[in-house]
């Protein structure tokens, strides 16, 4: 038996214009529930809303998830309507819907609706933000300090875009990443330098914070301090903790898959290029996928998928990844850089 909240309490109103238009309550059973203004006949005021897990509730209030992906994942899949202009008591009864009227279309938020469209600035907290201290030792330049700043700055954006994949909007990351790689040529060294661009493009559109300089203690032994995503900053250190574990296998397959596509002549060759053989092609995309995996690369299926399946191409982003991370463990391995810690 589905057991359903009855009531629930208005938290904050969420957007206003002309009166709210987003609530966010709390449901009988104490679990968040959103609500949305609608038109509904023989109402004065209806919100079409849904109970979520508390979980789901934080990945929206934390930008990794829209409002559409909030409803698409409600409990036991149940919806609700209320309302507001005749609910003048502060518990509000809740009317379940049915499935058939659920699927009303005119009641679900639109796609892309983020947290950061409120009016209000209810959980505004900067919960998604961190800073991570890395303790730092021996002779710095300039030079050093802004490569270590550049690794850490494209392996950022391109996790915080990765990590969406994993969230509620799949097919508008997986269509971005798809456009950002095929819109590459992949030749050189300017088309993965755009690549990493487009990255940090599309998070500050989406507002997901970018890389910054929080401090620098230039005494050895001394800190850089960066503040950004903390998702994305601990999936570093969790790349970083591998390397510490399997460096030598992973430069060893980043050494055969370079010389794979080497030889092919495919390090300059634009996508449409093709491998000398399919025993070849084959061979290269089960070292790319091993190599994946030895970094600790999530989501490879997605990712495959946003290369349309292009070995090549495939092949040349997991190079491209490995190949940024295994300069920023150098770091590591000379024993200039501990491993960050929370500040």
């Amino acid at each position: 038996m589905t057991i359903r909240p009855k009531t629930a309490k208005v938290v904050e109103a969420l957007v206003e214009y002309d009166g709210p238009q987003l609530l966010l309550l709390k449901s009988s059973r104490n679990l968040p529930m959103f609500g949305v203004a609608v038109e509904r006949e023989g109402f004065d005021s209806a919100f079409f809303c849904c109970e979520v897990r508390k979980k789901t509730s934080e990945k929206y209030f934390e930008g990794t998830a829209d409002l559409h992906y909030v409803y698409k994942n409600a409990l036991s899949n149940s919806y609700y309507m209320f309302d507001l202009g005749t609910d003048e008591e502060e518990t509000i009864s809740l009317e379940v819907l049915s499935e058939k009227e659920a699927e009303n279309q005119s009641y679900w938020p639109s796609i892309g609706f983020f947290s950061r469209d409120h009016t209000s600035d209810y959980g505004r907290g900067g919960a998604s933000n961190a800073i991570k201290v890395f303790k730092i030792d021996g002779k710095w330049t300039s030079d050093d300090f802004s490569s270590f700043h550049n690794r850490v700055s494209q392996l950022h954006a391109l996790y915080a875009v990765l990590d969406r994949l994993d969230e509620g909007n799949v097919r508008s990351e997986q269509a971005f990443i798809r456009q950002a790689i095929q819109t590459r040529l992949w030749r050189g060294g300017g088309s993965y330098v755009g690549f990493y661009g487009d990255l940090e493009a599309r998070n500050d559109n989406l507002e997901v914070e970018r890389l910054e300089v929080a401090r620098i203690k230039y005494a050895s032994p001394g800190e850089i301090a960066l503040r950004g995503n903390n998702k994305a900053l601990s999936d570093i250190s969790d790349v970083i903790d591998l390397f510490n574990a399997n460096r030598d296998k992973v430069k060893t397959l980043y050494r055969e898959l370079y010389v794979l596509l080497k030889k092919d002549k495919l390090l300059s060759a634009e996508p449409n290029a093709r491998f000398s053989s399919e025993r070849i092609q084959q061979l290269a995309m089960d070292k790319s996928l091993d190599l994946a995996t030895e970094i600790g690369l999530e989501a490879v299926g997605k990712i495959r998928a946003a290369c349309s399946n292009n070995p090549i191409l495939f092949s040349k982003l997991v190079l491209s990844i490995c190949r940024r991370a295994l300069e920023l463990h150098e770091f590591y391995a000379e024993g200039r850089v501990q491993k960050a810690d929370s500040s």
